[in-house]
């Protein structure tokens, strides 16, 4: 009776480690259906393009702003 139950357990934490790993790693023969990896792999590729481009906005800004600024003192300056 004892083994029985031992055994009823062992599949129910089978079957629940089976669906955590399907989560983990997500249906390969479904691609609307990614894993956590693949996922958490997707944002970091987006927020890495963000600051990318947010970086390369700043520096546009700054650079706007250094010229101005020169080309102002340069104009009052001579």
């Amino acid at each position: 009776m004892n083994e029985d139950r031992i055994l009823q357990q062992l599949a129910y934490i089978k079957e629940k480690l089976d669906s955590i790993v399907a989560a983990l790693g997500g249906d390969p023969s479904d691609e609307t259906k990614p894993g956590l990896f693949l996922r958490v792999d997707r944002l970091e590729q987006s927020k890495k393009a963000h600051n990318r481009i947010l970086w390369t906005i700043i520096s546009g800004g700054m650079l706007t702003t250094g010229t101005v600024a020169a080309a102002l003192l340069v104009k009052y300056l001579i």
